[in-house]
């Protein structure tokens, strides 16, 4: 084969790969104008630099050639928090007049019912990661009648994402011990593939108590915490639409579980718990924390090391801003705290008119390159520190090696992105290029370098 054969297969063959393209972006350092990027023929960045320095690669010579000189190559991303088994319900926009609790009633009414139902599911939900350079993924493996089921981690594995799938439980009032049971008995059968989590539901369906059973068992975590003013609600009062649905579902006993209805926040509530389980060497994650009311909750937060997944559409689907203000992730970096990106279900990922060319249903697919458009428009937000969410962070919280997220020398990246750039936006650097681009991402396939 010609050494400077090119090719629009990038996997084909065993010579190494060099990518010419427009730059090139990690967390760390943007490579602008001609850029290229060499790997080797098992998958490792030889050199990433200029075009003229690349070429100078004792490798280049041999490689074979993949030409993309009008996009800007980034990594893989790193979607924390979704609900693959949801993928098929499609997007539906939050219809504020009903009320987070009976939103919630309608999604459990409307998602798959039997395996092969939530199997097709999430293997649309996979197809449309990978669509959107999702190289990993923190997903909820839904609780059907009581009991997780695996279907989304079997899709997972089968499409090739890593990451950790969460068995999801609830466990509170009449449902406290049917629940922990439930969870014994679904982790029993998990199947093989990407990391095994738990995810004890959320406040409003998890007491604080069978979190702390869960720990001994040694799997990450992930709590949707401090979603809603519904659940503040519901967490300090024992009133409001959630009690509602809870009563509805016939979940909370004559009277409801200790330390709720006593004026605690959320937060408050399951801070220790949450700690404890820091402590004992288990990575958490929770998701949304998008009520933080003032600096005092936000410095329990941050005690308790755990990492953030703020999902930017979600919040702006179901209106958060409006009851809770903006959500917190600057204040959360600025504390320390380890915040990353994730699209939550595709419920909420509806085209959106800060970003004209969205559509997750298309060629965009479902990761969260369109979340870090919707920061960077309308926050103002760093570039730089939005690539880093959408990877290296994504990484650390699930409990990934980062350094598989960044294109550096010696590296095996999980994967590479090409992200079109616009060449009105060609003088300004090319982190920005691709914030700034309407264009969906290309996943580029490296081949071997996955597996290592």
């Amino acid at each position: 084969m010609n050494p400077a054969t090119q090719s629009d297969d990038p996997a084909l063959g065993a010579q190494p790969l060099l990518i010419e393209a427009a730059g090139v972006a990690d967390a760390n350092r943007s490579i602008d104008g001609p850029a290229s990027v060499l790997l080797s023929a098992e998958g490792a960045v030889l050199a990433a630099g200029s075009r003229h320095e690349v070429e100078h690669h004792e490798a280049a010579v041999a490689a074979r050639r993949f030409m993309r000189p009008e996009s800007v190559i980034v990594p893989g991303f790193v979607n924390a928090h979704t609900h693959l088994d949801l993928t098929s319900i499609g997007p539906r926009p939050f219809d504020p007049e009903i009320g987070f609790g009976e939103w919630l009633a309608r999604m459990s009414a409307d998602r798959p019912s039997d395996a092969a139902q939530r199997r097709a599911s999430a293997d649309l939900g996979t197809k449309l990661s990978r669509r959107a350079g999702v190289v990993a993924l923190g997903d909820i493996a839904g609780s059907h009648r009581g009991r997780a089921r695996p279907e989304s981690a079997q899709a997972m594995a089968a499409g090739g994402l890593i990451g950790v799938s969460y068995a999801e439980f609830f466990a509170i009032g009449n449902d406290f011990n049917t629940g922990l049971a439930g969870l014994d008995v679904a982790l029993s059968a998990w199947p093989a593939g990407p990391t095994v989590g738990v995810s004890p539901h959320a406040p409003f369906t998890v007491e604080p108590r069978a979190v702390e059973d869960v720990i001994a068992k040694g799997h990450p975590l992930l709590i949707h915490l401090a979603e809603s003013l519904d659940e503040r609600t519901f967490v300090e009062y024992g009133t409001g639409p959630i009690r509602s649905m809870l009563d509805d579902f016939s979940m909370l006993g004559a009277e409801l579980p200790a330390g709720y209805a006593a004026g605690a926040h959320p937060i408050e509530l399951f801070a220790s718990v949450v700690r404890k389980a820091t402590e004992s060497g288990l990575g958490v994650l929770l998701a949304h924390c998008n009520d933080v009311p003032n600096d005092e909750l936000l410095e329990v937060l941050a005690s308790t090391r755990a990492s953030v997944a703020y999902c930017p559409r979600g919040h702006a689907d179901f209106r958060r801003e409006d009851q809770l203000g903006p959500h917190r992730y600057r204040d959360m970096l600025d504390a320390g705290i380890n915040v990353c990106l994730g699209t939550d279900s595709i419920v909420n990922l509806g085209p959106r008119p800060e970003l004209p060319g969205s559509d997750p249903l298309g060629a965009h697919g479902m990761g969260p390159l369109d979340d870090m458009r919707l920061l960077f428009r309308r926050d103002g937000a760093d570039a730089f520190t939005l690539l880093d969410m959408a990877t290296r962070r994504g990484a650390v919280a699930l409990g990934l090696d980062p350094d598989r997220v960044v294109i550096r020398d010696g590296v095996f990246p999980l994967g590479l992105v090409a992200v079109p750039v616009d060449d009105a936006t060609q003088n300004r650097p090319v982190v920005h290029r691709i914030l700034r681009s309407e264009a969906p991402p290309e996943p580029i396939d490296i081949g071997r370098n996955a597996a290592r």
